[in-house]
């Protein structure tokens, strides 16, 4: 996954669901990335709630309504003394699929990275609208159809602030 969306350059930001790369996107410049995870049970909340309460975690329906939620994380994140937004929603837990299929219908400009099964259940007219790339037999980018993809980025990697 990694080398397409990085030589790429996509300008959108890319939701990795069910991902197979342990964050490793994280370190590479791309536009933004968020995880999103099949969760049916919520076990992630319960396992690490403060990641929840700080709004690191969201489940899709806070996803789908963040401009609500996300004054209340910040004002979180700033009391644990993490000055930045930029953690919140890095991890969205959807209950079913069901829930990952609206969410890829209800954000038209974002790309996916995510299941072939999933990609199958997705209504003709959403998929219509994207790009598909088959990677595997399994795996498929789903790539928004306004999508810009920027000149190669001139940027020196480098290791995130907090590793």
């Amino acid at each position: 996954m990694v080398p397409m969306v990085c030589g790429a350059a996509a300008a959108n930001e890319l939701i990795a669901v069910n991902s197979d790369d342990e964050y490793y996107a994280t370190a590479l410049p791309i536009a933004k990335i968020r995880y999103c995870y099949l969760d049916p049970g919520q076990l992630a909340r319960r396992y690490a709630p403060d990641y929840a309460f700080l709004g690191i975690t969201v489940s899709t329906a806070q996803f789908e309504d963040l401009g609500r939620w996300e004054p209340q994380f910040r004002e979180r994140l700033l009391g644990w003394g993490l000055p930045s937004g930029a953690p919140i929603a890095t991890n969205i837990m959807a209950g079913s699929v069901e829930d990952i299929v609206r969410l890829v219908a209800n954000h038209p400009h974002s790309d996916f990275y995510l299941q072939a099964s999933i990609v199958d259940q997705i209504p003709p007219e959403v998929r219509s609208a994207r790009r598909i790339v088959r990677l595997s037999a399994d795996r498929c980018f789903l790539l928004a159809a306004d999508g810009q993809q920027t000149a190669a980025l001139h940027v020196r990697w480098r290791m995130p602030q907090d590793w």
